[in-house]
């Protein structure tokens, strides 16, 4: 059997030390996912980290994008999502999240791509209740797919307005076929439920 991509996180002191109160030795590195794990974004949902990224369970599946949550002392949140973690496969084929946001709210925004077919991804968002569950008021199934007009549309970042009720989201569109051939997206999003 082949070795499992785990996902680490770590917390550091002030004085850039591992705080080994927090997971173990100050580093929590589990596999959810028997196959793969990996977190690319973390951000703070009151005392706990979530995070997201991608993962599968096995290496013949597509990656689904995977959020999950340690409390404050780096252990797997089992209240967060199911049994600690929420995946989600937004496209049917290899999808990726590399960015996310805590809302006020306390509900989770992902963004990345989603594949709907091999060739081919689009821009997306998920948004989490605050428990990891899929906010369908945001959509069906909690996710948007975004089509910008490319072959290779994803989210890259997003950020909250100051009056807190509207998201910028930024990303990029492929407009052709030569590597780096790209336009940057841009996306406000109002936050009402």
């Amino acid at each position: 059997s082949g070795v499992a991509t785990r996902l680490v996180v770590y917390k550091l002191t002030s004085a850039g030390k591992l705080d080994t109160s927090f997971a173990t030795g100050g580093v929590y590195n589990q596999g959810v996912l028997a196959a793969v794990t990996e977190a690319y974004s973390v951000a703070l949902q009151g005392t706990a980290l979530v995070t997201t990224g991608y993962g599968r369970d096995a290496a013949t599946e597509s990656l689904d994008w995977v959020s999950l949550r340690l409390t404050a002392a780096g252990a797997l949140d089992p209240s967060y999502g199911t049994g600690g973690f929420a995946r989600l496969d937004v496209g049917g084929f290899n999808d990726n999240s590399r960015q996310l946001l805590v809302l006020p709210d306390r509900r989770v925004m992902l963004l990345g791509a989603g594949r709907p077919t091999e060739t081919d991804s689009d821009a997306a968002i998920a948004v989490l209740t605050e428990s990891g569950g899929r906010d369908t008021s945001f959509g069906p199934k909690g996710l948007r797919l975004y089509d910008l007009g490319g072959t290779a549309d994803s989210f890259w970042d997003a950020a909250l307005s100051p009056q807190q009720d509207r998201v910028a989201v930024v990303g990029v569109k492929s407009s052709g076929t030569a590597p780096g051939d790209d336009d940057a997206a841009l996306l406000i999003l109002p936050l009402g439920r």
